[in-house]
């Protein structure tokens, strides 16, 4: 609701979203003492969405190794495979067994995945230098896909617990259950904590609604279409993914089991245990309600649209990274040559860095284990929270004091958000680091990865300043020495072969400098 508010009264906000929300926010607020941290703010949003947008892009890519690495080892042609059996040999009940085909191949090296990494990267930045229209064409395809085949899944897993092909319900075997054998449980939190903790994991499957504010100068009407575009996507992914959750989370029992270090661990923590729970599931249950010989087919169909889903993760990540750099290149507070636009009006310079970043973090996570791809995530978890906890805030300064100011769209709903986003970010930081283990050092190892980026960017800004600032006193020495006149203009954003004047009114501000005619 934050991001649509701002919106529908920035429609100029153009390709700068929640930064220039902030710099328009604090410049024009009625509580006047906050004018003064104008620019403190608008770098912290600028700084929070880089932290987010450029290192999600990564990790989805570090995701897309490893699914695909997962799918080449479970390459089966079996047409008639005993997915679930009854182990007469095992003295824990129930004696009911059902896992997935163990892999048919050996896992590949380290360079499989850097390699994977390096073609789904290059991928996204084909596309995404294609400009809007090729992105957004090759996003609806892939959120029809997504959509449609969560919807299948769903059914299919419902009809698995309605009809029950196992005799889960009958109790006739002792230990065989459901997982949660009251169906309005699934949607019942048990934990304060844990639904924090597990709110700010799923935070991901949201990534891309905010993408729209970035696209309002490409929009033919901004003020109606952004705000209906962040609201119906909100919309869409909730219901979507709440109906799979419950569908999946309703199938599940003690039959499905995974052998671990301990022995055979069923239920949630066999899928703990599994590389992809989901998949294996999926395969189960299309065994047992669609046919023999159908789990691995259905499976394969899922997994294609997860990484169909993953790859449009990346691409909305990819597509606003560079849009939200564009914004403040032309503002002045970083580097100018990320705001070069292409034939296509997309940031050339900013979409081949954002994807080189993008491939070495995706790399660094799918080869680093478990514990690095975890500590990337958390980092840009936290990127994510900043980001939305610094809109909620932007949206009472925003509203604050001017007639169109209301209490529930403008204080009490944003005061929850950033409420519920600080929250998070002191659960992520607090559970992670004192629940030991891998999660304790994938918490330390994210902290130091959040201060090693954060001291990198401090330390390259200021270098690039100070060479700006060398190379202007130099043109002007040279000018008073060899002539003595010389004008002040706007600076120029190169456009392809042409040259546009950045817009003041589109980035919240205009970048000067002195060029010498």
């Amino acid at each position: 609701m934050s991001y649509g508010e701002l919106a529908a009264k920035y429609p100029e906000a153009g390709c700068g979203g929640a930064y220039y929300f902030a710099e328009a926010s604090f410049r024009d607020t009625h509580i006047k003492c906050l004018r003064r941290y104008r620019a403190s703010f608008k770098r912290f949003i600028g700084a929070s969405s880089h932290l987010f947008y450029w290192i999600y892009p990564g990790t989805m890519v570090a995701f897309m190794a490893i699914l695909l690495e997962y799918l080449a080892m479970h390459i089966s042609f079996n047409t008639n495979p005993d997915l679930c059996i009854t182990a007469t040999d095992i003295q824990i009940e129930p004696k009911l067994v059902c896992q997935p085909e163990l892999p048919r191949f050996d896992p590949p090296n380290s360079a499989w995945r850097i390699l994977t990494s390096f073609l789904t990267t290059l991928s996204v930045a084909q596309i995404c230098l294609r400009g809007v229209s090729g992105s957004t064409f090759t996003s609806h395809v892939i959120n029809a896909v997504q959509l449609t085949t969560l919807v299948f899944l769903s059914i299919l897993f419902i009809a698995f617990r309605a009809l029950d092909p196992l005799h889960v319900s009958d109790a006739s075997s002792p230990g065989l259950h459901w997982a949660y054998p009251e169906l309005i449980e699934v949607l019942i939190p048990y934990s304060a904590i844990g639904t924090v903790m597990q709110a700010s994991v799923s935070i991901l499957i949201l990534v891309g609604f905010d993408s729209a504010t970035s696209l309002g100068g490409d929009a033919a009407d901004p003020q109606r279409d952004v705000p209906r575009a962040v609201l119906l996507s909100l919309l869409i992914q909730g219901c979507f993914y709440l109906l799979a959750y419950f569908a999946v989370n309703a199938a599940l029992g003690t039959f499905y089991a995974q052998l671990g270090p301990n022995g055979l661990e069923r239920s949630f923590r066999a899928a703990g245990i599994s590389a992809a729970p989901l998949g294996d599931l999926t395969e189960i249950v299309a065994e047992q309600v669609l046919g023999d010989g159908m789990g691995v087919g259905v499976m394969y169909v899922v997994a294609c649209s997860v990484l169909m889903a993953v790859f449009g993760s990346i691409l909305a990540a990819l597509s606003t990274a560079v849009r939200f750099s564009e914004a403040m290149a032309v503002d002045g507070e970083i580097p100018q040559f990320l705001a070069v636009l292409n034939a296509a009006r997309m940031p050339q310079h900013g979409v081949e860095l954002a994807a080189a970043i993008t491939f070495a973090i995706g790399s660094l996570g799918s080869v680093g284990g478990v514990t690095t791809l975890t500590a990337v995530t958390m980092t840009s978890n936290l990127g994510t929270l900043a980001l939305y906890a610094g809109v909620c805030a932007t949206t009472f300064v925003s509203f604050y004091g001017s007639d169109e100011f209301h209490m529930l769209r403008h204080a009490v709903v944003p005061g929850i958000g950033f409420i519920g986003m600080v929250g998070m970010i002191l659960t992520i930081l607090f559970v992670g680091g004192t629940s030991g283990g891998d999660t304790a050092k994938a918490t330390v190892e994210a902290l130091c990865l959040l201060f090693g980026l954060s001291l990198g960017t401090f330390l390259g800004i200021q270098a690039w300043q100070a060479a700006s600032r060398e190379g202007h006193a130099a043109a002007l020495d040279s000018d008073q020495s060899g002539s003595e006149e010389g004008t002040c203009e706007e600076t120029t954003v190169l456009t392809g072969s042409n040259t546009s004047t950045a817009s003041s009114a589109r980035h919240g501000g205009v970048a000067r400098a002195c060029v010498i005619l």
